[in-house]
C-alpha cells in the first residue's frame, strides 16, 4: 500500500499548478474576447486566438497530471491507496476525453505525443476540452483537500466531464434551431 501523501509534497504540488494556473491567467484576456464573438466571427478569428488557446492548453495540461500525480499519491479516509499507479494518468485521460467521444487510437496518439489531436480541434472544441482537464484538475485537488474517497473523486470527475461535453454537444447542434426568428 502506498504510503500517506506528505502535507508538504501535496503543498508542492498544489503550489506548482497554483504557479501555473497564475501564467495561465495572462491568457485570460484572450479566452474572454473568445467569449464575446459571435460564430460568424468566430471563424475569422480563430487563426489569430488558436495558437494561444493552443498555449493556454499546455498549462492546463501540465495542472491536470499534477493533479493525477497528487492522486496516485493520495491514500483517502478509508485506508484505500493507488493499486495501479501507472494506470492513473491513462485512466484520467480516457475518463476526460471519452466524455467528448474521442476513441482509444486518437487518445493513444494524444498520449504518446504523436500527432496531436488537438492540433485538429476547432477553437470551440480545444476550449471545451481544456475546460475539462481543469474542472478534472480542480475536482482532484479538492476532493483530495476534503478528504473525499478515491472512488467519489473518479466519480465526480467523470460526471463533471460528462456535462461539460454534454454542454459542448448541445451547442454544437445549434441550441436554436427550428425555433422562428422573433
Amino acid at each position: 500500500m502506498t504510503a500517506r501523501t506528505s502535507d508538504s509534497s501535496l503543498a508542492r504540488t498544489v503550489s506548482l499548478s497554483q504557479r501555473r494556473l497564475g501564467t495561465a491567467r495572462k491568457h485570460d484576456d484572450m479566452t474572454t474576447e473568445i467569449q464575446r464573438v459571435n460564430p460568424g466571427q468566430l471563424a475569422e478569428r480563430s487563426n489569430q486566438h488558436w495558437p494561444a488557446l493552443r498555449e493556454a492548453g499546455k498549462i492546463d495540461r501540465l495542472n491536470f497530471t499534477d493533479a493525477i500525480q497528487a492522486f496516485v499519491d493520495y491514500v483517502d479516509g478509508e485506508g484505500e491507496g493507488s493499486t495501479r499507479p501507472d494506470l492513473a494518468y491513462s485512466n484520467f485521460t480516457r475518463s476526460v476525453y471519452a466524455a467528448f467521444g474521442l476513441n482509444a487510437k486518437q487518445r493513444e496518439a494524444l498520449m504518446n505525443g504523436e500527432k496531436k489531436s488537438r492540433d485538429l480541434f476547432d477553437l470551440m472544441e480545444l476550449r471545451y476540452l481544456q475546460m475539462a482537464e481543469s474542472t478534472a484538475a480542480a475536482i482532484i485537488f479538492q476532493g483530495i483537500a476534503a478528504k473525499a474517497t478515491r472512488k467519489s473523486i473518479k466519480a465526480t470527475v467523470k460526471n463533471e466531464c460528462g456535462q461539460i461535453a454534454a454542454a459542448h454537444r448541445r451547442l454544437s447542434k445549434g441550441l436554436f434551431k427550428g425555433q422562428g426568428n422573433d
